[in-house]
């Protein structure tokens, strides 16, 4: 009951335009914060995924790597085994 007297007293001196009005900041405030802690994740999974791609260029130049000193290592025991 002390919380609607105490709305209803606030409301009539404030002037209805003004409620609206502190309503209306008050929700582009709260998008404005959900919009930059999304833009906040956004960037965190932008710096994983390159992160990621990183650690993949690296395991795809070891694997060209390994695949050639396979091929050097096959040629050599070929050689060995049936002579050149």
């Amino acid at each position: 009951m002390h919380v609607k007297k105490t709305i209803e007293a606030v409301t009539k001196k404030i002037k209805p335009m003004y409620i609206v009005l502190l309503g209306a900041l008050i929700v582009a405030l709260g998008t404005f914060l959900q919009n930059k802690s999304s833009s906040v994740k956004s960037e965190n999974q932008l710096q994983k995924i390159q992160e990621l791609n990183d650690m993949n260029v690296k395991l795809a130049s070891d694997l060209a790597e390994n695949r050639k000193e396979l091929a050097e290592a096959r040629s050599e025991a070929l050689n060995n085994t049936y002579g050149s």
